[in-house]
């Protein structure tokens, strides 16, 4: 039921076809369709073998006796065409709420109560809140026969950041990968690095308040990390994002983490959190460069026709992100 912001990493490495060479418009509009394998997971309430008569959050309220599934997605899973596919696809009737933000998931499902909607798609941080809330239930794996279709990879992120006491809360169904992008006719091409985010010298231009960050810590936090772990040659940086199921931080590398991002704030922008936001920014003119993930890109290059940015992933690695619903 969530997008994380896994603690894998894509590395800078031109075998693998995420190097920080340049993604430009044509090879976004030829990639932008390969999201990955879509599992079907059901509702978050628990159903039993006669659930598609009766069951407690989907129910009979549809025009035509179908049942209705109500989920709270994100804005891009929201569109007409993709609600109408599912609907005639699995015969049911969908009420969709569109979301910007995983907090603002939480906070609707949570305000609601537990029977407000039946599935939701937030980020993997947010997960605990939803337990402890006591607002989902375990996915039937029994519903979900193509499983084992799923990428191994990503049935192993299932047991390790979806699973509480055996049960599975979650199926994952896409995946892509934090960098950032950059404005060519104002920035100088440069070997990708996080430098341009920390470093005022490292390209010849003036960005001062012209960078951009993700206004949130499970993003944020790793540019942090990994620039650190290259700046000082200190892999314990890098060991705290990759060797656990969750980030692993010391209180002094927090320490360290913090004092960067506040000496940082002079070259600043702003912090944005809606992709909207950062889609609206760019095209004004309002900053230079801007750490993103590959969505953001793609709607600016595909949606609104922009060929000034490229998007990169640095060359001391970047942080994978995967969804499930």
């Amino acid at each position: 039921m969530a997008r994380n912001h896994s603690t894998a990493e894509v590395e800078n490495d031109s075998s693998t076809g995420t190097s920080g060479r340049r993604i430009t418009r044509r090879s976004y509009l030829a990639g932008a369709g390969s999201a990955g394998i879509v599992a079907t997971a059901g509702c978050l309430e628990g159903e039993d073998d006669d659930s598609a008569d009766q069951n407690e959050t989907g129910d009979q309220g549809g025009d035509d006796g179908e049942t209705t599934i109500n989920i709270i997605t994100w804005n891009d899973f929201a569109q007409d065409p993709v609600v109408e596919s599912v609907e005639e696809n699995l015969g049911i009737n969908l009420e969709v709420t569109p979301s910007d933000s995983s907090t603002g998931m939480f906070t609707q499902w949570n305000q609601g109560g537990d029977e407000q909607y039946d599935i939701a798609v937030p980020n993997n941080n947010l997960v605990p809140r939803f337990l402890a809330a006591d607002l989902i239930e375990p996915v039937d794996m029994d519903v979900v026969d193509n499983y084992s279709d799923i990428y191994e990879k990503f049935r192993s992120f299932v047991d390790q950041q979806f699973t509480e006491g055996g049960d599975a809360y979650g199926v994952p169904i896409r995946w892509g990968w934090y960098g950032y992008a950059y404005d060519t006719e104002e920035v100088p091409d440069h070997e990708p690095s996080y430098n341009i985010m920390f470093e005022e010298d490292y390209v010849d231009a003036d960005l001062d308040g012209e960078i951009v960050m993700y206004n949130e810590a499970a993003k944020t936090m790793p540019v942090a990390a990994l620039y650190l772990a290259a700046a000082r040659d200190d892999p314990s940086y890098r060991e705290a994002l990759t060797e656990d199921d969750r980030m692993t931080f010391t209180e002094d590398q927090l320490r360290e983490m913090r004092d960067l991002l506040i000496d940082q704030k002079p070259r600043l922008e702003g912090y944005i959190s809606k992709d909207t936001k950062y889609i609206q920014e760019f095209q004004q003119g309002n900053f230079l460069v801007g750490h993103s993930g590959r969505n953001e890109i793609i709607r600016l290059i595909q949606n609104q026709g922009v060929e000034n940015v490229e998007f990169v992933v640095p060359r001391e690695g970047a942080m994978a992100w995967y969804e499930t619903a």
